[in-house]
């Protein structure tokens, strides 16, 4: 669903109009500017087309009485999608659909839908999540191209698959469940990541712990030999490009103190690409990925203690604003500052290392031309071996929710071989960040997060 959108009834009034895509697959907009509200509305505009989210909460809260009420609806509804309200979201995409459709291209309204019917699977209403997209398919089939309405099938089949499953179901609730964690060791030059050791329908796993995860992964092989039943139709994973996969359900997840029914994975074969990428890969045949973290209202690092500790109530809300977001992929981003400048970075610890991207170097060159080492890196991940241009710099300063902390070694990638890799976006903080801290934790509720 590709290609630049056209919001009608705004077309004489619009002086410009912006396009990009924040969810995987999902084209996006913006937006016209009616002249009352002309400023207000290209400033929220140019932060939904840049998925600057953080910057859109501050734009909409200083002047979202100066925006048109179709700007106003919108910019109110990407603030609740993308800093975890599905709930809101949903009423506002209603809203939207209901009020301002005739202001709404066709691939918006499409985008739309298929953010509706996700919040509703998110918040395991599948049958909702099924009938929204069937529902969808009878309006469009016969007006739409016909790899728009497989996409639409592909999602019903699942969200249908799914119903048939209490998913992530809890046998035994309570407040808290601990498991243990290792850090081991994966390179030749001291990096790390995080395991953690469980059961998956009985059979003892090591689980890579990766909050840079879209989706809970397995490979092939480990699915056939853990017995994971396929269900739903073919999907497509981003990773360095895209690969092909396929959904399953485990019956039974046990992480330490912690027991789940019916958890999702998705069965990736990084091998079918490229060996090399392969090889760095099979530390990731295993991944707990952002799905079954954001089951919990938090969940804690300990390092003193090597505990991870998942908690199902909520914790007081620490004050101040949220400085986590999610980004249209599902994985999620901190706000961390640098000088005058901020940067919205995937949180990451499946990477062993953090790095910055060509919008800190933009900011800093002459600081990183003068500072930094250049060469060319390769990096390994889903789907292959990606190239790129990078300086490494021997510190970099920033500061999280008030806490200062300095990050070493610290590649900025200026230019990669690959437009749509990961390394297009502002950068990620990696394992070397989460193990700089004694504790860290992450409130998904209040969508913060805190270092100590």
């Amino acid at each position: 669903m590709g290609g630049r959108l056209r919001i009608a009834g705004f077309a004489r009034k619009a002086r410009r109009l912006l396009a990009c895509s924040f969810v995987s697959g999902l084209s996006w907009l913006l937006v016209p500017m009616p002249m009352a509200a002309e400023d207000a509305d290209s400033v929220a505009g140019a932060c939904i087309n840049g998925s600057e989210w953080f910057r859109l909460r501050d734009v909409y809260e200083a002047d979202s009485g100066r925006m048109s009420p179709f700007i106003r609806r919108l910019s109110k509804t990407m603030l609740d999608q993308f800093f975890r309200r599905p709930a809101a979201a949903n009423a506002g995409i209603l809203q939207l659909l209901r009020l301002h459709q005739a202001e709404m291209d066709g691939s918006l309204v499409r985008s739309m839908v298929m953010l509706l019917a996700q919040n509703y699977s998110d918040m395991d209403d599948n049958q909702q999540a099924a009938g929204t997209m069937a529902s969808f398919i009878r309006q469009i089939e016969g007006h739409a191209d016909s790899a728009a309405v497989a996409a639409f099938r592909n999602r019903e089949s699942l969200y249908r698959a799914l119903d048939g499953y209490a998913v992530c179901q809890n046998p035994h609730p309570r407040a808290a469940y601990r498991a243990a964690f290792r850090v081991r060791e994966v390179g030749d030059s001291a990096q790390n990541l995080i395991y953690v050791g469980g059961r998956l329908n009985g059979r003892r796993g090591d689980f890579t712990l990766d909050t840079g995860a879209a989706y809970n992964v397995i490979t092939p092989d480990l699915a056939k030999k853990h017995g994971l039943r396929i269900v739903g139709s073919g999907m497509q994973a981003h990773g360095m490009r895209a690969l092909n996969g396929q959904y399953a359900i485990a019956e039974r997840l046990q992480l330490g103190e912690l027991e789940l029914r019916n958890v999702p994975f998705v069965v990736l074969d990084h091998q079918q690409e490229n060996r090399h990428a392969a090889r760095a890969m099979r530390h990731f045949r295993l991944i707990i990925g952002q799905p079954l973290l954001l089951r919990f209202a938090s969940w804690t690092l300990d390092f003193g203690q090597k505990e991870l500790t998942f908690r199902t109530d909520t914790m007081p809300a620490a004050g101040g604003k949220s400085n986590l977001c999610m980004t249209g992929g599902g994985v999620m981003m901190v706000n961390a500052e640098s000088g005058d400048h901020s940067y919205a970075l995937n949180l990451d610890c499946g990477a062993t290392t953090s790095w910055m991207g060509p919008a800190y170097y933009r900011d800093h060159s002459a600081d990183v031309a003068r500072l930094g080492r250049w060469a060319v890196k390769a990096g390994s991940g889903y789907g292959g071996i990606v190239y790129s241009s990078e300086f490494t710099m021997p510190e970099i300063a920033l500061r999280i929710g008030g806490r200062d902390f300095t990050l070493k070694q610290v590649p900025v990638v200026t230019l990669s071989s690959e437009k749509t890799t990961l390394y297009d976006g502002a950068g990620r903080l990696g394992f070397d960040f989460f193990s700089m801290w004694r504790r860290l934790t992450v409130d998904n509720a209040h969508m913060v997060i805190q270092m100590e």
